[in-house]
């Protein structure tokens, strides 16, 4: 997928995740407003519901290429 796609490739994963990906240089975006819209409002959402669950933050968006 990363050599047929390009970058930049988005993903969502749960947060226990985030180090596998980063083997495959993805990187971890906590700012929504560098966020695609679906992401941005998927995170958010995430993170509203997080507020009401006992842990971290369930979920991490990550990113893997140069925005652009």
């Amino acid at each position: 997928l990363m050599a047929d796609a390009g970058p930049p490739l988005w993903l969502i994963c749960r947060s226990e995740l985030a180090g596998f990906y980063r083997r495959f240089e993805f990187v971890s975006v906590n700012d929504p407003e560098r966020m695609p819209r679906y992401f941005r409002r998927v995170y958010r959402l995430a993170t509203t519901a997080a507020r009401f669950l006992p842990g971290d933050n369930p979920m991490a968006v990550m990113q893997w290429g140069a925005e652009g």
